[in-house]
């Protein structure tokens, strides 16, 4: 008797501690996965650098009001490349012209030149300007005067000059020269004889009504040409006068 009770008593003991134990619950490899993976943000919080945030807003803001207000400084974009009132004013300090349309719309021509020689790598040297102005020098000199007199009558600037200068040649570079034939010199003499001063030497008046016609035929071939650059560049004009053509 004596042995059963404690034989029953071991069984006893044992189904009670084996039912005291808790269950081990196993966690999916899921959210293991995501415990893992979430704890360096938590460690690494990003910290806000709030001067480097308010720089970058007071750019952003000066960039907003720049756009917005552009029409009040600007006068035009060509092709991005803004035309300012500072540029204005210095442009028609060295042309010496009060008309702001024409100054502008000529800027805009030159702009649109140079932008296109830049593009081809076509370059106009000083040495080439020089000859130019020494050209002009020797003509007016023929005449009795001075360049910087005529300059000054034409109202213009040596600085105006050698950047026209600069301009043409471009132009040269990327359309070609003109010719002008013996017989297109005859028929227009022939044609205007009577607008031709009688006595004066034939050899001279050929030169002229020649060097008349080839600026005449130059100056199409120009505005061909600037036609269509106009036409394929991105202009815009912040004042509605500046829309009509520029008077040449």
């Amino acid at each position: 008797m004596a042995t059963s009770t404690k034989s029953t008593t071991k069984r006893a003991s044992r189904k009670s501690t084996t039912s005291t134990k808790k269950p081990v619950k196993k966690e999916s490899s899921q959210s293991v996965v995501s415990k893992v993976t979430s704890l360096p943000k938590r460690m690494h919080a990003p910290t806000l650098h709030w001067g480097k945030l308010a720089v970058v807003l007071g750019v952003v803001l000066i960039v907003a009001l720049l756009y917005f207000f552009q029409d009040k400084y600007l006068f035009a974009k060509v092709n991005g490349q803004p035309v300012t009132k500072l540029d204005v004013l210095n442009e028609m300090e060295k042309v010496k012209q009060s008309d702001v349309s024409d100054v502008v719309n000529v800027m805009i021509d030159k702009m649109l030149i140079l932008q296109e020689a830049k593009k081809r790598n076509i370059v106009v040297s000083d040495e080439e300007i020089d000859s130019e102005v020494k050209k002009a020098e020797a003509q007016v000199k023929e005449a009795g005067r001075s360049l910087d007199s005529e300059l000054a009558s034409l109202g213009w600037t040596m600085e105006g000059l050698r950047e026209n200068y600069k301009v043409q040649k471009s132009i040269e570079k990327m359309v070609g020269t003109v010719t002008v034939t013996d017989k297109e010199v005859e028929d227009y003499i022939e044609k205007n004889k009577e607008m031709i001063p009688e006595g004066q030497d034939e050899k001279t008046v050929r030169d002229q009504v020649k060097a008349s016609l080839t600026e005449q035929k130059m100056n199409e071939k120009y505005q061909s040409f600037i036609t269509e650059l106009r036409k394929n560049a991105d202009v815009t004009t912040f004042r509605s006068y500046l829309n009509r053509v520029p008077s040449l």
